[in-house]
């Protein structure tokens, strides 16, 4: 028997789902479509280009925006909870005023030291123009992420799936113009332009729904609380983009960039799937569990409900990715990716363990703070450097592929620790279901390796039902049901 309340936070969960869902299926088919563009006009190794180039504009970003992307969500939910609606106008001011003054140092600092940032990640291979170009990117992009976080405050998901429809097929267009006419040459010009363009329209939309306030003591009050929440996420922000430049350079170092292109690429297939999950994380439960984290027997319900919808939707779609896979990555990317396979099939499995890794450290930020979510980040960031060394020297790409799967294991694992030592315990049956995903994932590799038989992948069909089972027994049940018998509706009203 199912509770009301689970029930309702499941409803709540596909009312998110259904809107952030559908916008990331356009995000995600302009994100095929560029990857697309990319494989076919720069080649293996233009592809690795552009994979540097987007980490060192994600690092910026995290660098950049000092935490306050999550501090802002985070500082509104405090304030919620103390009573009254939070100045979420004042708080986004706040956070523009900091951004601003970062990317006044970022810029002076990557002009500045140009020359030995760039021998340092490229052995002085790249123009002097490159990295400030690079940064100003990051730059933007920070502020964008910023502008979206202020609709996440204010629980805009209607205006979040709004400006991600309308900001998707930017980089797209401007990716097949520059890639078409100037090649590997049109790589950071195109990143550049397109969020320069991401940032004019983010503007427009959040503009028109948060009223922005002039420089003042409360203003000024919010700045601090900011650095305060955000200063301490900065190092487990970056960690992520330092950690994935290490791997990179250790790729280059041991192999060479064309293993970077298959390395960048695997990352290009599981976006179609990273997107929509992590939208409903960081958009929908995080402002939502911000705004409970004193109300413990809702936050419970609400924190369990969400890591069960992602075993149960997740694992099936990533058991149809592995299954696929030869197919899908002549399809998505071209023949020459094919080395790539044996990558993507731990990768996979790995993406499992970060999207519940994800989940609880978000759970972790919430309930412990900043300090100890920093010790979670940088810990699960050497495992992965370590475990990705390691698996590069032995075994090259299958290596790197099981070392990402350790690290997220890892990840897991010490994410399930810090949480038990704060007092927040997951139920045994949660464990027992990422157990049997892992095992369901791992199979049609596993098997394939042993026995050599590639067309050992048609049982992933059979696998895929026994995972979708478990759906009809959840509290999810009846809003499928729910949604099932209104498409059916809607079906025979257009038949007459």
């Amino acid at each position: 028997m199912v509770s009301n309340s689970s029930s309702g936070a499941a409803k709540s969960l596909f009312a998110s789902l259904a809107v952030l869902g559908s916008s990331s299926l356009v995000t995600i088919l302009a994100g095929l479509f560029s990857a697309k563009i990319a494989a076919l006009l720069l080649g293996v190794e233009g592809v690795g280009t552009l994979g540097v180039a987007l980490t060192i504009v994600s690092g910026t970003a995290a660098l950049v925006m000092q935490g306050g992307d999550q501090a802002v969500v985070r500082l509104c939910g405090m304030l919620d909870q103390k009573g009254g609606k939070s100045s979420s106008g004042a708080v986004v001011s706040a956070a523009r005023k900091n951004l601003f003054f970062a990317t006044l140092l970022a810029l002076a600092t990557a002009w500045l030291f140009t020359g030995s940032i760039s021998r340092w990640l490229f052995g002085g291979s790249s123009p002097g123009w490159w990295l400030p170009m690079v940064v100003l990117s990051g730059c933007l992009y920070g502020f964008y992420l910023l502008q979206v976080s202020t609709l996440v405050a204010n629980f805009e998901v209607n205006a979040i799936a709004s400006l991600a429809v309308k900001i998707s097929f930017i980089s797209p267009i401007v990716s097949f113009i520059l890639f078409y006419w100037l090649g590997a040459k049109g790589v950071i010009p195109s990143v550049l332009i397109s969020n320069m363009g991401i940032v004019a329209v983010s503007l427009f939309v959040v503009d028109k729904r948060v009223a922005l306030l002039k420089e003042s003591s409360v203003t000024k009050k919010y700045r601090r609380k900011l650095l305060v929440i955000g200063l301490p996420l900065v190092p487990a922000n970056i960690m992520s983009s330092v950690t994935t430049l290490v791997v990179i350079m250790g790729i280059n170092r041991y192999m060479s960039l064309i293993e970077v292109g298959y390395y960048r690429s695997s990352k290009i297939i599981s976006v179609g799937y990273l997107v929509i999950i992590n939208s409903v994380i960081y958009k929908d439960f995080f402002p939502k569990i911000s705004n409970l984290s004193k109300n413990q027997n809702e936050f419970q319900k609400l924190c369990e409900t969400q890591i069960r919808f992602i075993l149960y939707f997740l694992t099936p779609v990533l058991v149809a990715v592995v299954a696929s896979m030869p197919i899908s990555v002549r399809l998505l990317l071209s023949e020459d990716f094919l080395p790539a396979v044996e990558l993507i099939q731990w990768q996979v499995v790995g993406d499992l363990f970060m999207v519940i890794g994800a989940v609880l450290s978000t759970i972790l930020f919430v309930r412990s703070g900043s300090v100890v979510k920093l010790f979670l980040e940088v810990g699960s960031s050497f495992a992965l450097v370590f475990f990705s060394l390691i698996g590069i020297k032995s075994f090259g790409m299958t290596g790197l592929g099981a070392g990402y799967f350790l690290s997220s294991c890892f990840f897991v694992l010490l994410s399930l620790l810090l949480l038990h030592l704060d007092g927040f315990v997951l139920p045994r049956k949660i464990l027992n279901h990422l157990l049997f995903s892992t095992v369901a994932i791992l199979s049609i590799p596993f098997l394939i390796s042993i026995t050599k038989i590639d067309s050992l992948r048609l049982i992933g069909i059979p696998i895929i039902a026994v995972t979708i089972y478990p759906i009809a027994k959840s509290e999810f049940r009846d809003e499928i049901l729910r949604l099932i018998i209104m498409a059916k509706k809607k079906l025979s009203l257009h038949k007459y």
